[in-house]
């Protein structure tokens, strides 16, 4: 067993592809093991060895002693650069010496993979967009966005090229999955949003494809300041081949400052309940 040696656990937030707009900060978290036989102090640093820095410092003294055997997660704040294309930033661990060391076997080093996509319409209001301004949770918790595609605490994860059950489509979509429990959901609470005259919601509900066994509920709420919440309307979705357009009259609510909610509740098994909203926004 060598000093040093270090395994990857697991990507903690950001897996890779995850889809970005330009200048999109984030931060990306690795769990890493020390699986050497010395300790790693605060004289060893996290540093930046190839690919894009996508904004990050070059390296990172760590915050506390790993000993040996133990686990630690290790986060980096990044920024999605400005023009479109796929990015990949690569990092390992240098010791007080300033040498560099590997996983067991000298795996490649440990990396974070993004994709930076443009805009595609010109919306008074993007649901789909603007998702991480939103606060996310599902009956499992806060949750993390982006999330991470599997979490059995549910997740929300933005698709650029969707497959929804009935096409393949090149917009945006929302992929929000339940919690994996029986009567799981998931719910998404926007900022504040004047409605004007002539805006109306828009959207294509479903579920994706190769979700056989997929039964959800869609469900958005509002709710005007200092009122209480309202629902504007349910859509019940399984997977035949069908989706459902949503198109919504806001004029009643003209003038007012709204906070809009996108929930998701599976009516079956949460494993199979791959939702999505294609295009969420609201025109004028």
């Amino acid at each position: 067993i060598p000093c040093n040696a270090i395994r990857w656990i697991a990507d903690v937030t950001i897996q890779p592809g995850t889809i970005f707009l330009p200048n999109t900060p984030f931060t990306k978290t690795w769990r890493l093991q020390n699986t050497g036989l010395c300790a790693w102090d605060n004289t060893y640093a996290l540093v930046l060895v190839s690919g894009h820095s996508m904004g990050a410092q070059t390296g990172y003294f760590l915050p506390a002693i790993i000993t040996p055997g133990q686990i630690v997660d290790l986060p980096v704040d990044f920024t999605a650069p400005e023009n479109p294309g796929n990015y990949t930033s690569y990092w390992q661990l240098r010791d007080d010496n300033g040498v560099l060391f590997l996983f067991p076997g000298d795996a490649p080093p440990f990396s974070v993979q993004i994709k930076v996509v443009q805009t595609r319409g010109n919306y008074a209001h993007d649901f789909a967009v603007d998702f991480c301004l939103a606060r996310w949770e599902s009956m499992a918790g806060e949750l993390p966005c982006p999330g991470q595609e599997g979490d059995p605490r549910g997740f929300v994860y933005l698709l650029d090229n969707p497959r929804l059950e009935n096409r393949n489509e090149n917009e945006f979509a929302l992929w929000t999955r339940p919690n994996n429990q029986k009567g799981g959901w998931i719910t998404g609470v926007y900022p504040p949003y004047i409605v004007q005259e002539g805006d109306r919601f828009r959207a294509w509900v479903g579920c994706l494809d190769q979700s056989a066994g997929c039964s959800v509920t869609f469900q958005l709420d509002y709710q005007v300041t200092g009122g209480t919440v309202k629902t504007l309307g349910q859509w019940r979705e399984v997977y035949d081949g069908m989706i459902t357009k949503i198109d919504l009259d806001l004029s009643a609510l003209a003038g007012k400052t709204v906070t809009f909610t996108l929930t998701v509740f599976a009516n079956n098994k949460a494993d199979k309940a791959n939702a999505f909203w294609f295009v969420p926004r609201i025109e004028r």
